[in-house]
């Protein structure tokens, strides 16, 4: 898989955030996992500042690969290997773009674009369904509630395509 996010690809990520919505039955966990988020969002706001990667790509990543243990730990570290693999110099940085990075992140363990169960997992862009949620579930419930904004891209925007030079998409052990 190249690390190079295609135009025809960044648009199918944009495409399934649009539809997207979290299934009836996973909505109590997103909204405790955006509770939690925005409870430890001091910590993603450190990290943010350290490598304007956005906090809420922080807490997802938190989530996702340390279930919210070791917050402090997670601060520490987490900083360094978004700089290593070059997550602060992704350009541009557009909603499908952030998507895209979850899976490279993941390696593209479970898929990518509309079919990529770490993204979609727990939301209607999945045919068949996956019980752990998203990252992409997660962000739709943050900005339902408010709690992010500017996810909205302007057409030039997701058409671009974005060429980070992340090297190693896995993450720390907590």
């Amino acid at each position: 898989m190249s690390s190079k996010l295609q135009a025809a690809l960044h648009t199918e990520y944009q495409q399934a955030f649009d539809r997207c919505t979290v299934r009836s039955e996973s909505l109590g966990l997103a909204h405790g996992i955006a509770k939690r988020m925005v409870d430890l969002r001091s910590h993603y706001d450190v990290i943010e500042t350290k490598t304007s990667v956005p906090w809420w790509f922080a807490g997802i990543l938190h989530y996702k690969e340390w279930n919210f243990r070791a917050p402090d730990l997670f601060e520490q570290k987490i900083a360094d290997v978004l700089i290593a693999k070059k997550y602060h110099q992704a350009n541009p940085r557009t909603l499908a773009a952030y998507l895209w990075g979850f899976d490279l992140w993941n390696g593209f363990q479970y898929g990518s674009g509309n079919q990529s169960t770490w993204v979609w997992g727990s939301t209607n862009v999945l045919t068949v369904p996956a019980r752990q949620m998203g990252a992409g579930g997660i962000l739709k419930h943050l900005h339902a509630q408010g709690l992010v904004q500017g996810l909205v891209q302007p057409a030039a925007a997701q058409a671009a395509t974005i060429q980070p030079a992340i090297i190693q998409p896995t993450a720390p052990s907590p």
